[in-house]
């Protein structure tokens, strides 16, 4: 199946194994969402096409996510506790999101670093109305209360898994985001986005509640580190 968005007169579809091809097993039954991209703002034609073992449909999705949530910050020293599979994991940084009650609200969860080298993911964890903007801590991560994760630990620049909350709670709806990288000791960037159609709220927490706006986003030097990486990509492409 092909996608063909035509910005003027484009070519006719070619196969093009060479140009960002990805092959991966996805669950059956679930919907995903694919977003074509380019490192820097620019208008261009492309082609997007999926080959599939099993029937599959693909459709663009002409109406805009309403409401964007994001927020950077990085995997360092203790923070870069590695994937669930290891005792600290829950000292990886974590994000306090929240929905508005009685509505409901479709949403997705991005990760997004500046490179393919190291495999990473998250999971978005079910979280006590009472204690809400409180870290969880080792051994509350169960299957029993994960609502959300993606299809394993993957080595690509961005992972996403869509999800949905229903209307019927009495109250808000909060859930933590933990994202990691899946060896532990891997020091990086990241950027999570929340995508949704009605308003949410993602908040970094600290040990001490909900971080400030000032501190959640990344130091100056950081930022610097950041902007450098993705310089040294561009110039090796």
């Amino acid at each position: 199946m092909e996608y063909k968005n035509e910005c003027g007169k484009t070519d006719s579809f070619k196969y093009a194994p060479s140009v960002g091809v990805y092959d991966m097993s996805l669950k059956s039954g679930s919907k995903y969402c694919i977003i074509p991209c380019t490192s820097e703002p620019t208008t261009g034609d492309f082609t997007l096409s999926v080959w599939s073992s099993k029937k599959i449909t693909l459709h663009e999705i002409n109406n805009k996510w309403e409401h964007i949530a994001t927020r950077r910050s990085a995997w360092r020293g203790e923070t870069a506790a590695g994937s669930p599979n290891e005792s600290n994991f829950t000292d990886n940084p974590q994000f306090l999101l929240t929905f508005p009650q009685g509505k409901r609200t479709e949403f997705v969860v991005d990760l997004t670093v500046g490179d393919d080298s190291d495999a990473m993911g998250f999971v978005v964890v079910e979280r006590d109305n009472d204690k809400p903007k409180k870290r969880l801590t080792a051994g509350k991560v169960t299957n029993d209360n994960i609502y959300l994760q993606p299809e394993g630990f993957l080595a690509q620049v961005s992972v996403s898994k869509y999800g949905t909350v229903t209307e019927n709670a009495a109250k808000d709806h909060h859930y933590i985001i933990i994202p990691s990288t899946f060896k532990p000791g891997v020091e990086r960037t990241f950027r999570l986005t929340v995508y949704s159609d009605n308003e949410v709220v993602l908040d970094r927490l600290t040990e001490d509640g909900v971080a400030s706006e000032e501190v959640d986003e990344l130091s100056s030097e950081e930022e610097s580190e950041e902007e450098d990486e993705e310089d040294d990509e561009e110039d090796a492409n």
